[in-house]
Parts: structure tokens; sequence; C-alpha cells
């Protein structure tokens, strides 16, 4: 670890000491690659993996990433599935409302809407696959553990799909060291119903010091979250039009923006927001090479009071670089932290 990063790190220890002070914790891909869990590029070579090149939708999507990858071999950068996605939707775009159009795509495929929206559910397929396994080692329990040591509230934020910090919260209750209770916005036993206000609920029985409650926001969505009129088994985000049933995570694509307007990711993006501007005077960025402008304004706007921090783990990035993506030179943008996050985690709970 060099010098710099070794006094970051030192800093934010001494920051956390402070326990009558607020902190979101904010979780990027870089915190979920390192339990176990594919990277944008990384899908890419699995999607590669599991094509059937006599499935039209599969030679589609054999065919646009060689496309792509020659385009990034030029540039030396890799290939992820944002991209992949994003042509793809792009050909659902000109064909949408046009059932007997078709388009040649790479030298003789012929492309419809239906074989474009194939070829879109099978990444989506793999996606939600690969994101509702367990997350692998104890990295993130150790994490969760270090802060409830000092906080009984923790405030955690993701644009990640997966159900690591659900898995970890289980992890830690099971050990019986904390009674954990989590609180993902979903109210219910079997059919559970999306409902913001519970994030506003108190803890019960104050006097119980053992009591940790995580206040989980998963901005982008889930794995297991369901867009349903009718509410099923699962997590459910209700939709007023009949029949309607599809999974819900919104994946990065042209229309991302456009699906963090609707339900119930306003929502969740106006409490992040309350959380940064109003509550919390420290934000803990671990992971993340801010992607997010929605998410990134939030953050810059939080940057603008003389009591708010930020803190920043990640090995690929210089303060610099922090104060471009967020469009904001600011002293109150702390020095990252240039560790993974499995190495970050083992020098944070160090005992020293």
């Amino acid at each position: 670890m060099d010098s710099e990063t070794a006094a970051a790190l030192k800093e934010l220890k001494e920051h956390t000491r402070n326990r009558r002070e607020e902190w979101s914790i904010f979780l990027g891909a870089g915190a979920t690659a390192a339990l176990g869990y594919p990277t944008m590029v990384a899908l890419v070579n699995e999607l590669k993996s599991s094509l059937d090149l006599s499935k039209p939708e599969d030679d589609l999507i054999s065919k646009v990433i060689s496309a792509l990858a020659e385009a990034c071999a030029r540039t030396g950068r890799s290939l992820n599935i944002e991209e992949v996605l994003r042509d793809l939707y792009q050909l659902v775009d000109m064909l949408e409302g046009k059932p007997t159009l078709t388009i040649t795509y790479g030298g003789g495929l012929l492309v419809d809407s239906r074989v474009a929206n194939t070829a879109i559910q099978k990444i989506k397929d793999l996606c939600k696959t690969r994101y509702e396994q367990p997350p692998a080692g104890t990295a993130l329990v150790d994490f969760l553990a270090y802060w409830m040591s000092a906080y009984r509230v923790l405030q955690i934020f993701t644009t990640n799909w997966d159900m690591a910090v659900e898995f970890a919260c289980d992890e830690i209750q099971a050990s019986g060291k904390y009674d954990v209770r989590l609180c993902d916005g979903f109210k219910g036993y079997q059919a559970l119903v999306f409902n913001a206000g519970l994030y506003s609920e108190k803890l019960p029985d104050e006097h119980l010091e053992d009591i940790r409650l995580v206040n989980l926001y998963k901005l982008h969505g889930s794995v297991e979250w369901h867009l349903r009129s009718t509410p099923g088994p699962g997590r459910n985000i209700r939709c007023s039009t009949p029949g309607v049933d599809d999974g819900v995570m919104i994946f990065p694509t042209p229309r991302k923006h456009g699906e963090i307007l609707g339900p119930p990711y306003l929502e969740l993006h106006r409490l992040l927001a309350d959380s940064l501007e109003r509550t919390s005077r420290y934000v803990l960025a671990v992971g993340t090479s801010f992607p997010d402008e929605h998410i990134n304004t939030v953050i810059a706007s939080a940057l603008r009071q003389s009591t708010f921090n930020l803190f920043v783990v990640n090995p690929n990035l210089s303060k610099s670089e922090v104060e471009t993506k967020l469009s904001i030179p600011s002293p109150r943008i702390h020095n990252p932290i240039r560790l993974d996050f499995k190495q970050f985690v083992k020098e944070l709970t160090k005992r020293t």
C-alpha cells in the first residue's frame, strides 16, 4: 500500500470514530466483482461461450459482439455488455411496430423484431442467473459487521442487481452477533409490495443494543423484483396495466435514463438525494467509477455543503479523476483509497 493510500485509509478511520454523524454507503460494481459476480466486461465472454449459432438470435449476438470488438480493439478498450445491449436496442427501436420489416445484419443475417427482442432477453436471463447467486467469501460480511460495531442504522445505496447485501445480513443474523433488521422497501409475506414509507420507520425496542437496522436502496432494481399488475410470489412493483408480469432491472442501455423516471426508481432516487443533502454528513463510495450522471448530480449537489465529505474506495481513480466525473472540484472529496474491495476490508478491519 502506497503512503497516500495509507494516509487516506487512516483519515477514513478517524472520521468513522465520530459516532454522532450519519454515514451513507454506496456500493458499486467493484465491490460486486470482489464477491465473485461478473463485471460488465466479463459478462461478454460468458455470453459468447453460451451462444448456439444455429439460432438466429444467438447468431445476431455473435455478430454484434464481433463488430463491437473490432471497434474496441482500435481504441484499446475492453468491450462490455452495455455496448452489446445498446446496439441490440437500436435494432429494436428501428423494428418496433413494424412486424413485417427485416434488416440484413452482418453480411446476410435477416433480423426482425422477434429475433432482436429474443437476443436481448437472452442477455437479461444470463444476468439474472449470474447475479442471483450467493456472494463468495466473507468480505462483505466483514465490512458490514465493521459498520454495525459502531452504528445501529446503516444506509446502503447500490446500483448492483445482486443479492449480496441480503445474503451478508442473513449471515450476520445467523451468527448471533447482531439482531439484523433489513429493510429493502418491500412489505408482506409471500407477495411483497414496494412501499417507500418503510424506510422512515424507526427502530423498535431502542433499548436493545444488539439490534441493527440496514436500509437497503437498490437504485437500479434487483434480480428478484417483478413489475406486476397483480402481486405474486416475490417482490412486486405495482403496475396498472392489466396482465403485466416482467422482471425489473434497469440495464445499462440507451433506455436507462427514461426507466429511472418511473416507479419505484424515482422515489428511490429522491431518497438518495434526501440522505445525501439533508441527513448524511459522510458518504463512502466503494467500487464505483461514477458512471451514472443522475447519481453524480446528487453527489455534486451534496458536495456544495460545507459539512459534507466524500470518501472513495477505488484502485483506479485519483482525486482529480473523481472531481472530473462529478464536475466539481472540492476539498471535501478526500483522496481515494486505492485498494480493491477485499484488500480495503482487510485493512479497514485490521486491529491496530
